[in-house]
């Protein structure tokens, strides 16, 4: 009964499973319907303004991207979507623009601009109207500094990663993360999400195939996924069926030599 209860089934590993697993169809389209995010406090960009003026173009310019070689060296280190540390290869947080605790950019000559709860390309839209104010003929450009999330429990890899593009999926994080260790809950793993109102946990399971249309299928910045153990770990029986066979083999080689040692003590 140990051995059947305990093993884990091959359906509880595969990821992306249709309803029925012995019918293939190659036919399915996702559509997330993903909301568009809107930007919070806390929040990096990357900023450009283009003009004809040097000088203009030169004054938005962050810390990082004013020495041209640096700039191009730099961009080929970070695109590709590089886990790290915050401290380690985040440098649109250090070097970009970051919204302050009230949702607003703070720029230069320009001053501070409120931008929580916009979208990016309204946001692009506001900062255009206010430079128009300042620079003639000035084009903004507006990007997100990357995807900022954490991922806990039965990965291979934990900790804080950055994905430098605009939007990263779950099954990206999850390659990211190194993907799942043996004794991963597959079905239940946690999406923490914060919203202005407060965090928010929804589950998700990722065995099922409806994960690719899910509204949570795209990251957003601050996002935690917790990936909790299956409950083998609290018995601590084999993850599969060879382990669970090496494991009755020895308990009962081991219950056999306990025997023979009673029955030799007492003759």
């Amino acid at each position: 009964m140990a051995l059947a209860s305990s093993c884990v089934r091959n359906r509880d590993f595969v990821l992306v499973q249709p309803k029925d697993p012995l019918v293939v169809d190659s036919s399915y389209y996702a559509s997330p319907g993903a909301d568009k995010y809107r930007l919070q406090p806390g929040d990096a960009l990357q900023l450009e303004v283009k003009s004809l003026d040097e000088n203009v173009t030169k004054l938005f310019m962050a810390l990082g991207y004013q020495t041209p070689g640096g700039n191009q060296m730099m961009n080929m280190n970070l695109l590709g979507g590089q886990p790290g540390a915050a401290g380690a290869l985040d440098m649109y947080y250090l070097m970009g623009y970051i919204l302050d605790d009230k949702g607003r950019l703070e720029l230069p000559v320009i001053g501070k601009v409120g931008l929580t709860g916009l979208t990016l390309e309204e946001a692009k839209d506001s900062l255009q109207r206010r430079v128009d104010q300042y620079f003639k003929d000035a084009f903004v450009l507006v990007r997100f500094g990357g995807t900022r999330f954490t991922v806990l429990g039965e990965t291979i890899l934990h900790g804080n990663f950055v994905f430098f593009r605009e939007r990263v999926h779950l099954l990206q994080a999850l390659a990211m993360a190194g993907d799942f260790t043996p004794l991963a809950d597959r079905k239940h793993v946690q999406l923490i999400r914060q919203y202005p109102e407060g965090s928010r946990v929804e589950v998700i399971d990722f065995t099922r195939r409806e994960l690719l249309n899910s509204p949570h299928y795209f990251l957003r910045p601050d996002d935690i996924l917790y990936v909790p153990p299956l409950r083998i770990r609290e018995v601590g029986a084999g993850a599969s069926a060879v382990q669970n066979i090496q494991l009755v083999s020895g308990t009962l080689s081991t219950l056999v030599s306990l025997y023979l040692l009673f029955v030799n003590l007492t003759r």
